[in-house]
């Protein structure tokens, strides 16, 4: 679940974090090698953390703000709530985030709760990507370290990377702005690996290949996300029929050349299945991705699999209903 960017502006608005903190307790510079030499993490959790809005003088000052390294930062799903919460809170009249004491005495000074500014709501959401993304980068680092002695180009990107911004947003060209989240630059060190990619990365990789095919004047031909095709399958493993299939009557009435997506499998035992729908929809289940083309104008249906594998009998299936 990404964090709300809006509500994560909105409440900025309201009260930014201020430039005498910020220079404290975030990264001194936002490029990668700033990210990577930042220290001052704090712990995290995956428990909702008992939190309140109120008046009460805040307990931080710029001279004890390493207090904050001792308190754990909620989970993503409660920082969302906070942030929306916050917004309403301030508008209220609210100043303050009252956060439980670890334990009796550990905060000299805080008894019970201790008071932070509503800010510190900021702080937080930043302090969760700045910890994804030091572990995203030093993850990518250490696969391009062990590159770097047999291909001499790798050290030179080695260094080059390091002065990326770590947070820009990616422009819709190379598949930022997409349905499910915001891409930045370091959406990119996830492919300094041979991790499994993400359903993201898959959507990266077809909003690079649309904005080509627009920059060539090609028209009649669509590449579809991932979730294109998840979708037909949810449908017709629900036999729900009553869809309006734009794309397959596009195909239908020659609007359409062609239509190309890639598709999530399950690889088990040399063989490929359609995984069943998994809780996640940031990332789809799955541990392999294959690719289906669908050429009209040929009257031909194209699957690619690096593995050589047949096309799943419930996919041809599935191709047959949605295309009837």
């Amino acid at each position: 679940m990404p964090l709300s960017k809006e509500d994560f502006n909105t409440l900025t608005t309201l009260c930014p974090i201020p430039q005498t903190f910020s220079e404290i307790i975030l990264p001194a510079g936002n490029s990668v090698n700033h990210v990577l030499q930042f220290t001052g993490l704090p712990p995290f959790t995956n428990e909702t953390i008992p939190l309140t809005f109120g008046n009460q003088a805040s307990f931080l000052t710029e001279h004890n703000t390493q207090i904050l390294r001792a308190m754990r930062v909620p989970p993503i799903r409660q920082l969302n709530d906070l942030l929306e919460g916050g917004i309403d809170a301030f508008r209220k009249g609210s100043s303050t985030v009252q956060y439980p004491s670890p334990t009796p005495g550990s905060v000299p000074g805080a008894v019970g709760h201790i008071s932070f500014p509503l800010w510190i709501i900021l702080w937080w959401c930043e302090i969760q990507e700045i910890s994804e993304a030091k572990s995203s980068w030093t993850d990518a680092f250490a696969f391009l370290d062990g590159l770097s002695q047999k291909y001499p180009l790798v050290q030179k990107l080695n260094t080059q990377i390091h002065t990326l911004p770590w947070n820009t947003e990616l422009p819709s060209a190379l598949g930022g702005n997409t349905m499910t989240s915001a891409m930045t630059t370091t959406t990119l060190a996830y492919y300094c690996s041979r991790k499994w990619l993400k359903t993201l990365h898959l959507e990266q990789m077809c909003a690079i290949l649309r904005q080509r095919l627009r920059v060539a004047g090609i028209e009649r031909v669509h590449i579809a996300d991932p979730e294109f095709f998840r979708s037909i399958i949810n449908k017709y493993r629900h036999a729900d029929d009553n869809e309006y299939f734009t794309n397959s009557l596009r195909l239908a009435d020659g609007s359409l050349s062609s239509l190309a997506f890639p598709v999530c499998m399950l690889s088990d035992h040399g063989k490929v299945f359609l995984p069943n729908e998994g809780s996640d929809s940031y990332s789809l289940p799955g541990n392999h991705w294959t690719s289906i083309v669908i050429d009209a104008s040929e009257g031909q249906v194209y699957y690619a699999d690096s593995f050589s594998l047949p096309l799943p009998a419930e996919a041809v299936d599935v191709l047959h209903w949605w295309l009837k």
